[in-house]
């Protein structure tokens, strides 16, 4: 029996976003500027990768116990069969929040996603959607001060997701910046944000821009997928689809796409400098992007309370240690599908994985713990308040129509 989950298993990761580590990195950034407490910070990176976990990350989680199953070598533990099935399992109100979790990565779903204004929208209502929720929880009387913190952490980690998969799913990143604007053309590190570029053009936040230049996603179509050689491309001669899109991982590619070659545009083109820094120059815009994120939320006067109160000590240590091992359970997940930096993790990457000790032993004691343990499940305390205040519901309010999976655009 492999002692690595990962051995022989030939994981197929469907459309994510970025990968764990990047969305946990740039959410970090957000964390060290804003010197939140280490449980705040291990909430808010659980709200970050919520989007993905709910959408794809329980069933692969759930295909890996059901592999289990069948083991030979684990049919003498007591009740491990019957564990193991508990746990790949999943309620209608898991199905219900994949449904939503899809429209929070800024994918071309159905063709539908074809202008600039579309994607000002998106960011608009999404603001508007956070702010909302944030001001409601604070202000809600039945609500502790611990269950307010909470709340409000996984709901900014998830809409920073969606911040920060702009930058994963779309051509920004590809875009010449230097023929645009003089203060572009010393570009190194990363792009501008998109509210920087807003500015640039004499776009307020609430107004639509006047780019000189098209925004194009990556078309999710969810089911059959249609053949390379009839897709759309954009401006940069890239297949427009999630899967040649996309800045995910820093292999840019999979078992099937060779993107690497199609990546060689913008600031970072690929045969001048690599995969690697093409994809890092996406990650270190989506942290600027995080960042700029909050400064915005911050300056509204309903939300200079909330600061405050994400950044107060938690008293509790058992809620404390829930959060800690949920992090834990967040790095062996996405280690175990290869969802960590994708199938084959640059170096440091691939030590992070090799430290969160992904052993058989580990899983086994994981599921047949439940509740706090390190394998998120939906019985966890902080995926239960995931669920039961529709996190993702709530941000994607008037952005998506559930019944119809298309985006909801004002004519």
């Amino acid at each position: 029996m492999c002692v690595w989950l990962l051995c022989g298993w030939g994981v197929s990761l469907p459309a994510l976003a970025f990968d764990t580590s990047w969305h946990y990195k740039s959410s970090q950034a957000v964390i060290d500027y804003y010197e939140l407490p280490p449980h705040s910070a291990r909430i808010l990176h659980i709200g970050t990768w919520g989007p993905d976990y709910y959408q794809v990350f329980q069933l692969l989680i759930g295909e890996k116990l059901k592999y289990l199953e069948d083991e030979h070598s684990l049919r003498l533990i007591p009740g491990i069969k019957q564990a193991l099935r508990q746990a790949s399992n999943l309620g209608e109100e898991h199905i219900e929040m994949q449904k939503r979790s899809v429209f929070m990565h800024f994918d071309n779903i159905h063709f539908e996603l074809e202008e600039n204004k579309q994607f000002d929208a998106l960011f608009k209502k999404l603001f508007n959607n956070l702010v909302h929720l944030l001001s409601s929880t604070y202000t809600n009387p039945h609500f502790s001060v611990e269950k307010k913190r909470s709340i409000m952490l996984l709901a900014l980690g998830s809409a920073l997701h969606m911040v920060q998969d702009f930058y994963a799913h779309t051509n920004w990143v590809d875009l010449d910046f230097a023929q645009y604007h003089w203060r572009w053309r010393q570009l190194s590190t990363r792009a501008p944000t998109y509210f920087e570029a807003k500015q640039v053009f004499g776009a307020g936040f609430h107004q639509p821009p006047e780019f000189p230049f098209l925004i194009e996603s990556g078309i999710y179509e969810g089911g059959e997928k249609t053949a390379k050689e009839d897709l759309p491309k954009t401006q940069q001669g890239i297949p427009k689809s999630h899967d040649y899109l996309s800045h995910d991982h820093t292999q840019l590619n999979s078992a099937t796409h060779d993107n690497v070659r199609l990546h060689n545009c913008g600031a970072v083109p690929t045969a001048q400098f690599s995969a690697v820094l093409h994809q890092q120059f996406a990650v270190q815009t989506a942290m600027a992007a995080s960042l700029e994120w909050m400064r915005w939320l911050k300056q509204s006067d309903k939300m200079k309370v909330v600061f405050e109160l994400i950044k107060q000590p938690v008293e509790r240590r058992l809620f404390r240690d829930a959060s800690d091992h949920l992090i834990l359970g967040m790095k062996r997940s996405s280690c175990l599908v290869g969802a960590w930096d994708g199938s084959h993790p640059i170096a440091s990457e691939a030590h992070e994985c090799k430290a969160a000790g992904l052993s058989i032993s580990h899983v086994m004691l994981e599921v047949l713990h439940g509740y706090h343990e390190p394998l998120p499940t939906p019985f966890n305390e902080f995926w239960q308040l995931y669920l039961e205040q529709d996190i993702i519901g709530q941000l994607i309010e008037g952005l998506g129509d559930l019944d119809s999976g298309h985006y909801i655009f004002s004519p």
